[in-house]
């Protein structure tokens, strides 16, 4: 009885954690979110559709490389910093951090001068981007910030802690916003100046991670490396690249492909429609980033029951933010485009968005499957899932938009999507007897089946007619949620939320 109620404790102080990081990242992704609905079409209308595209194809391009370059380590770093912090062994924590640093700034050093140096090697891809190689030069310069970026910052979430996350978050849109203006809008400059934004906003990230990691772990230094087990975390990290970078060719990748053919235009409208249709997974972002740390180490020690119930509680709270914004992109695709200005109004973005946003509510139909599946150790299982699909995705992106342009573009990332999430819930359920959902989950889908017809609803001009429905959808969405009834566990999330949106700590109230 003793240890059941001292399990029963553990996990009432874990799922505070989890509400509490929650709620940190939650606050983090809708300030990034809400930030970026200002810099996104602020940028397409300083640039232009095509220089928009332009500057995307130079982003998406090194932000492949980057996750290459990253060798699945920001995996590994949260799963075996919270293993080791877990077991009591900070030695092993800053032997994680120092090998896996080194070996991040040695090949973002390396890659990125070459880039800098012959942007051509990528931009002769592309033979409708007139311009891409300046660009390509610009961003290039930002890759090694951005590697150490993604070591640091998982790190810190390892440590259990997402205000380091939530302050870059915060901070990153509006420095590249900040430097957009002054260069294009005082010195006159192209996506060439937008791209310098890239460059100071990876350089803020930087710093506030650097400042957390040293608060948390301490500076590595070359002594750290004899306990680095870097076999162990490297065996973890290579098939999690795989992975990544399957999932990259799942969801991001194909404005890349698509841009062998499309023009530049083409490619700004699409990057313009993926922008906001990614706005809708930010809580699936915010709940995934703070709950692997605490599945791994539940894992580890065996507590399966409890692991269940969170991963289950996790997946309704990621519903619960993600349907309501998307329904909201769904039935106002037009005046979302139409702030990105007129040349994103066009019948076939806005077909894409639709697209995309079905994509996006597949990508959170299972929750935290794919993470569950990795912290419990089977990292090639996902690896394999996800090179499947990415096959899968390119071959679809290949035929189809060659043929129906953008809006095949978003058709293949919609049925790629759909097809590896659906593989993701049917192992978890074949390997572990765990569901994604339970008839707690029914709750987010039935108060938006309830309320989406104030959607309906349409003003004009397209701010009035985007804003006004929809703060009445969501208002009453709220209302249905609350009507309906909360969870225990959902009082948890709610009351960590409420604390921590205004800026007070969680008590500490047991479960």
């Amino acid at each position: 009885m003793g240890d059941d109620q001292n399990n029963s404790e553990e996990y009432a102080a874990e799922l505070r954690t989890v509400a509490k990081g929650g709620g940190q990242g939650l606050v983090g992704k809708v300030g990034q979110q809400l930030i970026a609905v200002v810099i996104g079409p602020v940028t397409a209308r300083l640039l232009g559709a095509g220089g928009y595209g332009l500057l995307d194809l130079a982003f998406r391009l090194v932000e492949m490389l980057d996750l290459f370059l990253a060798i699945g380590y920001p995996s590994a770093i949260i799963r075996f910093g919270a293993i080791y912090q877990g077991e009591k062994e900070p030695e092993k924590v800053r032997g994680l951090l120092a090998g896996t640093l080194l070996t991040a700034l040695i090949l973002g050093v390396s890659v990125g001068t070459l880039l800098h140096l012959r942007p051509d090697i990528v931009a002769q891809f592309y033979p409708k981007a007139e311009g891409l190689d300046g660009v390509v030069r610009v961003v290039a310069l930002s890759m090694p910030l951005k590697l150490a970026v993604a070591i640091l910052g998982p790190m810190t979430i390892a440590m259990r802690t997402m205000s380091y996350r939530v302050l870059a978050d915060l901070t990153i849109r509006p420095v590249n916003l900040a430097v957009i203006i002054l260069l294009c809008v005082g010195f006159g400059m192209d996506a060439r100046g937008a791209a310098v934004g890239v460059i100071i906003g990876a350089l803020s990230n930087l710093i506030i991670y650097g400042i957390g990691v040293r608060r948390l772990v301490g500076v590595p230094k070359p002594a750290d490396l004899k306990h680095y087990e870097a076999r162990r975390v490297t065996g973890f990290a290579l098939p999690m690249l795989l992975a990544q970078v399957s999932v990259f060719g799942l969801f991001r990748i194909n404005n890349l492909i698509g841009g062998r053919w499309l023009s530049t235009v083409q490619v700004g409208q699409y990057a313009a429609a993926s922008r906001i249709a990614a706005f809708g997974v930010f809580g699936l972002n915010a709940i995934t980033a703070i709950i692997r740390p605490v599945l791994a180490d539940m894992h580890n020690r065996g507590r399966k029951q409890e692991l269940g119930e969170m991963f289950q509680t996790g997946t309704r709270w990621v519903w619960y933010m993600t349907l309501p914004i998307m329904l909201i992109a769904l039935f106002k695709a037009p005046s979302a485009l139409a702030a990105f200005g007129p040349d994103f109004t066009q019948d076939d973005p806005v077909t894409a968005l639709r697209i995309l946003c079905g994509g996006q509510i597949a990508q959170v139909s299972v929750g935290n499957a794919g993470s569950l599946l990795a912290m419990a150790g089977h990292q090639w299982l996902v690896a394999g899932n996800n090179v499947l699909m990415a096959v899968l995705n390119i071959v679809l992106c290949v035929i189809l938009t060659q043929r129906n342009g953008i809006v095949g573009l978003a058709t293949a990332s919609l049925l790629s999507v759909a097809g590896v999430n659906l593989l993701r819930g049917l192992q978890l359920w074949w390997l572990h007897r765990i569901s994604p959902v339970n008839i707690k989950g029914i709750k987010p889908v039935l108060a938006g089946v309830l309320t989406w017809p104030l959607l309906l609803i349409s003003f004009e001009p397209w701010p009035l007619d985007l804003f006004l429905p929809g703060v009445l959808f969501l208002l009453a969405y709220a209302g249905v949620v609350i009507k309906l009834g909360l969870e225990p566990d959902d009082r948890v999330i709610t009351d960590a939320v409420g604390r921590r949106l205004k800026g007070l700590k969680p008590k500490n109230r047991k479960g």
